[in-house]
């Protein structure tokens, strides 16, 4: 009986060791997000928005430093991988102390963030390197949740893709909670009646999922996707489950526009090539892994209409292959492929591109006062103009050393602010947008046993533009640097 009851409180103080350290599921500085997923491998959303997986069983994550994510290994070694995805390594026995060492920790019932106190009382906490996020417990029974921004050398750490959101959820009546955690996309605080609720930070939504029929001891969300956690007697974190949640972070994605073409005698061609407006079980299998990978589609229903075509046309853009009013064999299997890549919605973009995302590119560039000439989805002098001018007006130019010219190259940085809620549109007298793209939720991936491709990007930040009317046709020619599959 005394061994088992010295087994009892050794389990219960490696987990309350755990939590002190700051070991987590899921954590991020709000440039890079680590989590475990599928298999327990390690899941990284990298500075540059890429993700990659790391496929090594992972225990804990423990922090996120300048330039690395410090992992607890399933051989209990800390392993240190490079927050840009460039590589992993072991770490030394006499580095570990130091990198164990949590930036936001619990110290003799006060809350610290980097040496200073945060609050008094707080029960749990995350930050995402912008914000504290805290839960306190005021009366008996009651409990508020907190956000406070971080300092670092007395001065305030600030984000345009959260403080419109982040800080209005702050002092909200929360019930009893058992753990915290903070993504990129969300702050999802699970209870102790292993209730969810996710609360958007891109968006402001909130939304709570029931409990499962599983015993959740943390959540979070990352790529649209609801990760539920079980800890176990050793004090690590297990993947429970994971399902697509029902408020995905919005991306910019627009209402798919018809484009005239020849009705085929057949829909279906003796090569594999697959035409607009058949149906059937080859399409519904396109349409769920187009789904999967995380790009729009508005149901599985077999059949190839306009949702279909502009998820397609997407993916043709993502592998720079030529839009058609058809999806051809080659396509198909670069779709199905293990590395097929993720849904982005600030795709890079640059000079002579030609595609549906360099047409909405350029029609969130006119609603916001900067002329990029015709709606034509062609990346040319009159984008690169308008570009450069919202790179001007941003502080965003390339510098003597970049290859690029102003203008030339819209990056992952530069679109997502762009697509931002409020990126500074130009001052006019009489601003007319036109050909703005409607904003709809990102459809997310199914959970799998296992991934089925290398992830390569996901949405990191929400798109609110007023919606206007939708284009009359959509760009069909075909830049130098595509190929015609």
């Amino acid at each position: 009986m005394k061994k088992i009851v010295l087994s009892v409180l050794i389990i219960t103080l490696v987990c309350l060791l755990c939590a002190a350290a700051g070991a987590a599921p899921s954590v991020t500085d709000g440039k890079a997000t680590g989590w475990i997923a599928e298999n327990n491998y390690l899941f990284l959303q990298t500075t540059g928005g890429t993700v990659a997986q790391l496929s090594m069983e992972i225990n804990d994550l423990i922090r996120i430093t300048e330039d690395e994510l410090i992992c607890l290994g399933g051989n209990d070694q800390i392993i240190a991988v490079k927050t840009n995805g460039s590589g992993s390594r072991i770490v030394p026995d006499a580095e570990t102390a130091a990198l164990k060492e949590s930036q936001l920790k619990t110290e003799e019932g006060k809350l610290l963030m980097d040496g200073r106190t945060v609050s008094e009382k707080a029960v749990v906490a995350a930050t995402d390197g912008v914000y504290v996020y805290y839960v306190e417990k005021i009366g008996l029974s009651s409990f508020v949740l907190r956000v406070t921004p971080v300092v670092n050398d007395g001065r305030l750490v600030q984000s345009r893709t959260r403080d419109a959101y982040a800080a209005s959820f702050s002092d909200k009546a929360v019930t009893e909670p058992a753990s915290l955690t903070v993504t990129r996309e969300a702050l999802t605080l699970t209870d102790t009646a292993r209730n969810v609720t996710v609360m958007n930070l891109l968006t402001g939504e909130m939304a709570t999922y029931p409990a499962s029929a599983g015993q959740t001891a943390a959540a979070c969300v990352q790529g649209g996707m609801l990760y539920r956690y079980l800890l176990t007697e050793e004090g690590h974190w297990v993947l429970e489950t994971a399902a697509a949640v029902s408020t995905p972070t919005p991306s910019p994605t627009p209402t798919p526009t018809p484009r005239p073409t020849a009705k085929p005698t057949s829909y279906y061609d003796d090569d594999g090539t697959i035409y607009y407006g058949a149906y059937g079980s080859k399409v519904r299998k396109i349409q769920a892994r187009l789904n999967e990978l995380g790009y729009p589609i508005w149901g599985i229903d077999g059949k190839y209409g306009e949702e279909t075509q502009l998820a397609i046309n997407l993916f043709c853009d993502a592998i720079h292959v030529r839009e058609h009013r058809y999806i051809t064999e080659r396509v198909q299997k670069k779709l199905f492929a293990w590395d097929a890549p993720y849904y982005d919605p600030y795709l890079p973009l640059k000079k002579g591109d030609q595609g549906v995302s360099v047409y909405y590119m350029q029609a969130r560039l006119k609603e916001l006062g900067y002329d990029p000439g015709k709606l034509d989805g062609i990346y040319g002098k009159n984008t690169i103009a308008a570009v450069a001018s919202f790179q001007a007006d941003n502080g965003m130019l390339p510098g003597p050393g970049e290859k690029e010219l102003p203008g030339e190259m819209a990056s992952h940085e530069l679109l997502e602010l762009l697509y931002s809620p409020e990126p500074s549109p130009v001052p006019t007298a009489d601003p007319t947008p036109t050909g703005t793209p409607t904003p709809t939720p990102t459809a997310t991936p199914t959970a799998t046993a296992a991934p089925t491709a290398a992830p390569t990007a996901a949405p990191t930040a929400t798109v609110t533009p007023t919606p206007t009317a939708a284009p009359t046709s959509a760009p069909t020619p075909t830049p130098a640097s595509q190929t015609d599959l």
